[in-house]
């Protein structure tokens, strides 16, 4: 079992029946098969207008260790559950509802919803749950909702990579340490080690975005060639990705950028004025 369906699962697999779609769909969730889950989430919520199951793929496509982070989707699911009416056994899903509904508004361009996302994340319900420490840690980091506080910034993502028991706030914590535009927030030093425990994880060395990361944990020590390779290895897994071609072309473009900046032996930076959730993707491409 991975990550973000710690919780949810647990729950879900005690009610789930393996010989229903919603069942064999929290079944390939738990043995680690995230993409063969969907047909059948989508198949129980068709059939029975399955809340969990659409939660369940909104969490999905929010991004995790084989799947790129899709905002469309998680739109379209978070929708979803709004639409639906809560089931006898479905109270327990108001814990996931608000971080869902804060991972869009942070991720969109409206500036004006950020505050309302950043009061859903500083919820005490919240204070042990790594992808809500890891969203208010970034918002700390550039002032997203929130006056900018790096020290808040590090201690939450800090706190996220404790409570997680496995490597997405690894990921996203070392990411932020080699990309922050303030040298008072950087720590090549952690991010190296943070990144040497998440590709040795198989799911997670398979994803292009983690070999980006990688990239520029490598650039950031000095070692630009292998940064170039890890950055095209990036490229690499994207075109394997079941992502929709004009997502990729968008992505694909962003390593490009890094690609040449390492070529160039220059790091990357990223500006205060970008989002740093951008899609929940990957901040766009500038050069230091």
């Amino acid at each position: 079992m991975k990550g973000i369906f710690s919780i949810l699962l647990l729950t879900a697999l005690v009610s789930g029946c393996s010989t229903t779609s919603a069942g064999r769909g929290f079944d390939l969730i738990y043995e680690g098969e995230y993409r063969k889950a969907i047909p059948f989430l989508d198949q129980s919520i068709q059939q029975y207008g399955d809340k969990t199951a659409a939660v369940a793929l909104g969490y999905l496509y929010m991004g995790n260790s084989q799947m790129e982070p899709d905002v469309d989707k998680v739109r379209y699911y978070h929708q979803l559950t709004q639409q639906m009416p809560d089931g006898a056994d479905d109270q327990w899903l108001r814990y996931y509802y608000p971080v869902m509904e804060s991972w869009l508004m942070l991720s969109d361009d409206d500036r004006g919803n950020d505050v309302q996302a950043v009061k859903i994340l500083r919820a005490s319900r919240y204070s042990e749950y790594p992808r809500a420490l890891i969203m208010l840690g970034k918002a700390y980091a550039y002032g997203r909702g929130t006056g900018e506080n790096l020290t808040i910034a590090r201690a939450l993502m800090d706190r996220a990579v404790e409570y997680d028991r496995y490597l997405g706030a690894a990921h996203a914590h070392a990411w932020l340490l080699v990309t922050h535009p303030d040298e008072r927030f950087r720590d090549v030093g952690l991010a190296y080690q943070l990144m040497q425990k998440v590709m040795a994880d198989s799911d997670m060395s398979g994803l292009s975005s983690v070999h980006d990361t990688w990239a520029a944990v490598l650039a950031n020590s000095g070692n630009f060639p292998a940064a170039v390779d890890a950055e095209n290895r990036a490229l690499t897994l994207l075109q394997q990705q079941p992502l929709a071609e004009e997502q990729k072309a968008i992505i694909a473009s962003w390593y490009q950028c890094r690609l040449q900046a390492y070529r160039g032996e220059q790091v990357m930076r990223f500006r205060y004025d970008e989002n740093p959730f951008d899609a929940g993707l990957s901040e766009r491409c500038r050069d230091s």
